[in-house]
């Protein structure tokens, strides 16, 4: 069906309040049958706006009502629908500006065509984006909207106050229209209201002075009024309005020649005006980091390298403003991929160049940096190619030398490894990345569950960091206390780090437990 318009759509929303309200009296009087006609008629119209799951939880009911009129229950849920026909009500919905509703039957359709999933979702996502960022034009719009509408409302208060020389009461119109004017972007019109400000301020003043009394009572109902006004924009956090309210209080103190606290209303007016242009300021940040992850996500990162490092950048220049820390990381962990992909790139590239040479050797070397990067990325399909290509030079190198050569290499880098957990305090993250490389040492020589094994103690490192670190600490406390004959000490000691490892799964458990042991005993010989 067509979309409906904003009257179509709170018709069919009354259509369904009515069903569901005769549906409640049906099933007070137990007429099952009659109530699940009316939660049917509910479900179809929810169905016709595009809420498919309260659709579809009515549906529930009508067939749980039907169960107990002894009836046959409906479809369990409805007939799914074709890639065509979601498309189509997706078009629908976008051309309507509906982007939600469009990214909800996107969603739908990933769910209910399964082979298609990665593309729809991925439209799904796109479409959010839109909708996210309609939100965020609209409430603009409306603002200025509203701004014009307040605007063109205060010019017609300042005709009627004209005609009725109401002078107080055009200072602050006058003023209210200059602000407004500023907001819609007429500021010749704003400076031409503050200059009738002014003169229409000497006019109030001589005034007030013919009639002092009642000028006094005036100012004295203007000021009353603007405080209540200022309380109304404190509460609803309107922050450039409260300040203009509090210059307006101040000047109206002054006429009342209460000094001090025209002197404090124009502090709070100059404070409450920093934090109006601090939120103005933070809006525009988030509106430019919204933009900027949009694009990041539509961005190719093999292809598009440079341009996601740039966003990345200027994201993490608003998140140090923002003072957003976790956003901060997040982008350094962004930056870190995406350098990696980019080192992947060059290695490759230079890889081509090397084999167009016929350097197969360098050729071989910048493809196990490609590798090295595939496997900290958790590519695996990446990964096998390069191993493939890798192999393949291989046959072209001298591969028994080579692979002598990496086994050596191999061997270095896991006593690298085993050094850095031993160091005070513990280099856990070069120990790390040793057995990432000996994994990618082991991958390349096919012996593949070796390389697995050191993956995972990599991988059990990174989330047992702080286990390892405990446990390297009471060894070193125990060889210490050994040093100082301290047998009793070091024994304690041993039996905490037996503990640790019993917590890390390892095997150096036991031989811990023994050393503690004969410790023990070699104190109770003493």
């Amino acid at each position: 069906m067509p979309e409906e318009s904003l009257e179509e759509k709170m018709k069919i929303s009354k259509a369904i309040r009515e069903n569901l309200v005769k549906a409640d009296q049906a099933v007070k009087d137990k007429k099952y049958s009659e109530a699940a006609n009316y939660y049917k008629s509910a479900s179809d119209l929810s169905n016709s706006l595009g809420h498919i799951e309260i659709a579809q939880d009515y549906l529930n009911k009508v067939n749980e009502l039907r169960k107990m009129a002894g009836e046959p229950s409906v479809l369990d849920k409805p007939v799914q629908d074709t890639l065509e026909n979601f498309v189509k009500r997706a078009d629908k919905a976008i051309s309507a500006g509906n982007f939600a509703i469009a990214a909800k039957i996107y969603e739908k359709a990933a769910r209910e065509i399964p082979q298609n999933a990665e593309k729809l979702l991925s439209e799904a996502i796109e479409l959010r984006n839109k909708a996210k960022d309609l939100v965020v034009a609209r409430k603009e719009i409306q603002r200025k909207t509203g701004g014009k509408q307040e605007y063109e409302a205060t010019l017609e208060k300042i005709k009627v106050a004209l005609e009725n020389n109401q002078y107080q009461e055009l200072v602050g119109l006058y003023g209210r229209a200059a602000v407004l004017a500023e907001k819609i972007g007429r500021r010749q019109e704003a400076g031409e209201y503050r200059k009738a400000a002014i003169e229409v301020k000497r006019k109030a003043i001589k005034e007030m002075r013919s009639q002092p009394k009642n000028g006094r009572i005036q100012v004295v109902q203007q000021y009353t009024q603007i405080l209540k006004q200022i309380k109304n924009y404190l509460d609803e956090k309107m922050w450039q309005e409260a300040a203009d309210g509090y210059l307006t209080a101040a000047k109206l103190s002054y006429e009342l020649e209460e000094l001090d606290r025209a002197k404090l209303y124009k502090e709070k007016a100059a404070k409450i005006q920093e934090q109006a242009n601090i939120l103005e300021h933070a809006t525009r940040l988030k509106q430019k980091e919204r933009s900027l992850l949009s694009e990041i996500n539509t961005l190719d990162p093999d292809k598009e390298t440079e341009h996601v490092i740039q966003n990345y950048q200027e994201l993490a220049t608003i998140y140090k403003e923002l003072e957003h820390t976790e956003g901060l990381n997040q982008v350094n962990e962004g930056l870190k991929k995406i350098r990696k992909i980019k080192e992947r790139k060059e290695s490759l590239k230079k890889a081509n160049i090397a084999m167009e040479q016929e350097d197969h050797s360098k050729a071989l070397e910048l493809f196990q940096n490609a590798l090295r990067i595939s496997i900290d990325l958790h590519e695996p399909v990446k990964a096998e190619g390069f191993r493939n290509i890798i192999n393949e030079l291989s046959g072209k190198v001298d591969k028994v030398a080579r692979n002598r050569m990496m086994i050596e290499e191999r061997s270095e880098i896991l006593t690298k490894a085993k050094a850095a957990i031993k160091q005070d305090p513990p280099n856990i993250s070069q120990a790390i990345q040793g057995y990432k490389e000996a994994s990618r040492i082991s991958f390349e020589l096919g012996e593949n569950e070796i390389a697995k094994s050191y993956l995972q103690t990599a991988k059990r490192m990174e989330e047992d960091k702080d286990l390892i670190i405990e446990r390297e600490n009471f060894i070193k406390d125990a060889e210490a206390a050994i040093k100082e004959k301290n047998f009793v000490l070091a024994s304690k000691y041993y039996a905490a780090a037996a503990k640790f490892s019993d917590k890390l799964g390892d095997e150096t458990g036991e031989k811990y437990r023994k050393k503690a042991k004969a410790l023990q005993a070699l104190a109770e010989e003493l």
